[in-house]
């Protein structure tokens, strides 16, 4: 299953809907309509979570010290990302494939590409490659 991975931070408008939002189970619900069931603890999310967009897309994923870690896809104007996610953000192992046919496979941080990897060219040549905050090394 594919599923675009946008989901609300916890800085916009929401209200809890059901059960404790506060230091329990609950559902909250965004403006947008989107809706976030998890744990709480403080106030704040806790463990594993799902996030259910608007559109009716999910997230699934959880939250550890502060950062929600998911996997799924992720279209973008020049391709499409599948992979592992931190706070939305690309980080972890994942692959970009290019609408041309070019491929990154490999390590991400912070929404880069970050380590080792495998490039390949549309022609399907691949060869390793290192990446440094999203620069070729």
């Amino acid at each position: 299953m594919a599923f675009i991975l946008l989901f609300p931070s916890f800085g916009w408008s929401q209200k809890c809907i059901d059960g404790d939002c506060i230091n329990g189970s609950g559902i909250i619900e965004w403006t947008d309509g989107s809706q976030y069931i998890s744990d709480f603890k403080g106030g704040k999310p806790l463990g594993l979570a799902k996030i259910i967009l608007a559109n009716g897309d999910e997230v699934i994923g959880e939250w550890v010290e502060d950062h929600f870690y998911s996997n799924g896809t992720r279209n973008y104007p020049d391709g499409s990302y599948l992979g592992e996610f931190k706070d939305n953000m690309r980080h972890g192992q994942g692959t970009f494939s290019w609408f041309d046919g070019g491929k990154y496979i490999g390590s991400w941080k912070d929404d880069k590409r970050h380590g080792n990897g495998i490039c390949m060219g549309k022609n399907l040549i691949h060869s390793p490659c290192e990446w440094k905050d999203g620069i070729a090394q």
